[in-house]
C-alpha cells in the first residue's frame, strides 16, 4: 500500500460526491484532515485535474471508471474528451458574443457626469433591466 497523505476536510467535501465511490479515507481521524493512501491520493489528483479542465462530475465519474478499467477501449475516452471540447467551444463562442455585445455598449458610453447611460439603455432594450 502507498504512503498516507492528508487533505483538509473541506477539500474532501469538494469531491464528496465522487470520493464516496472512488476513494475512502484510509483511517478515521479526529483532526481537520482526512488520511488517504497513495491510490486514493492519485485518484483525488485525477479528479482535481479533470475538474480543472472543466469536466462535470458525471463526466469525471465516467473518466474515473474508464481510467480504472485497464481493458477500456481508448475510443471511449477520446469520444468523451471530444464531446467536452465541443462543449468548451460552444461556451467559448457564447462568452465571445457576450464580450462583443458588452464592448459595443461600453463604446457608446460618454463617460461623463450626465445621467444618460447607453449601457443601461442597451440592457433595458434587451428586456433584461427595467427602470425603477
Amino acid at each position: 500500500m502507498g504512503s498516507l497523505s492528508s487533505f483538509p476536510r473541506g477539500q474532501g467535501q469538494v469531491h464528496g460526491r465522487i470520493t464516496l465511490t472512488v476513494a475512502s479515507p484510509a483511517a478515521p481521524c479526529l483532526t481537520l484532515y482526512r488520511q488517504y493512501d497513495g491510490n486514493a491520493v492519485h485518484t483525488l489528483r485525477f479528479i482535481r485535474h479533470s475538474r480543472d479542465l472543466g469536466f462535470s462530475l458525471a463526466e469525471i465519474a465516467a473518466l474515473v471508471g474508464l481510467w480504472r478499467n485497464r481493458r477500456r477501449p481508448s475510443r471511449q475516452v477520446k469520444a468523451l474528451a471530444q464531446q467536452h471540447i465541443e462543449e468548451l467551444n460552444r461556451k467559448a463562442q457564447e462568452l465571445l458574443a457576450m464580450k462583443s455585445s458588452l464592448e459595443h455598449l461600453v463604446q457608446g458610453c460618454n463617460d461623463d457626469d450626465r445621467p444618460e447611460c447607453p449601457i443601461l439603455d442597451g440592457l433595458a432594450a434587451d428586456g433584461r433591466a427595467a427602470p425603477p
